[in-house]
């Protein structure tokens, strides 16, 4: 089980086919949160032997036009990490991996790159960046591990950060306030900002021995997709 668990959340690609035990556990009233922390990986890595980035970019938007459903206001800037989302392209995600001692390999027929080895610089420890037909960076999923105070500074500074340039928060869930133990293994906090073109989700997650981790997941549509929804 604890093989499992580790495989699937210590990576930020995380498949969209779970293992049955995992499943029931996280259903359980002690792996409860372990629902919204897999919950909305930018695109479903199971598709990554089968389809091209064309079909691969169809399904994320696909998926995130229902997150988007009721957001009527445009998010003020489109932050993701450094980078802005729609703006940045592979040539920049590869630039900070660099600037940060991490590697990345190419996946999701060539659709995104998946990025780890991080210095403590980055504050991330792994990254999982999608790109749309263009070459533009449209989705990233990162995780950081951290020691638990440090993780608990590190979310409420992105919050902070994503409440000043993108909008107010439109979500909030789990653990209030967050204190630096997260009381119990698998108490998780979490916020949301979703807005007309942009989607980031923020959460904090105790997983008991294994530390504390802060988990980043940013999403957009360009305005031609939104027109086709």
């Amino acid at each position: 089980m604890r093989r499992w668990l580790k495989r699937a959340l210590v990576t930020s690609s995380v498949t969209c086919a779970l293992g049955v035990g995992l499943i029931g556990f996280a259903h359980t009233k002690a792996g409860r949160p372990l629902l919204g922390w897999l919950q909305g990986a930018p695109g479903c890595p199971a598709l990554e032997g089968q389809a091209d980035a064309a079909a691969i970019e169809a399904y994320r938007t696909q998926t995130l036009q229902k997150h988007l459903a009721d957001a009527n206001a445009e998010a003020r800037t489109t932050p993701a990490l450094s980078f802005s989302l729609g703006k940045a392209t592979r040539d920049d995600v590869q630039a900070f991996a660099a600037k940060h001692h991490a590697s990345c390999k190419e996946t999701a027929s060539q659709a995104a790159l998946k990025c780890e080895g991080f210095d403590a610089a980055a504050q991330v420890s792994d990254v999982y960046a999608q790109f749309d037909t263009e070459g533009r960076l449209v989705a990233l999923d990162a995780f950081s591990t951290l020691a638990p105070q440090a993780a608990v500074a590190y979310f409420e500074q992105r919050k902070q950060a994503l409440s000043r340039d993108v909008g107010p928060a439109t979500k909030q869930s789990g653990v209030k306030p967050v204190t630096a133990e997260l009381a119990t293994a698998y108490s998780r906090s979490g916020v949301e900002f979703a807005y007309k073109r942009y989607n980031a989700k923020l959460s904090v997650m105790n997983f008991g021995k294994r530390g504390i981790q802060v988990r980043e997941q940013y999403q957009w549509l360009a305005p031609a997709e939104l027109a086709a929804r």
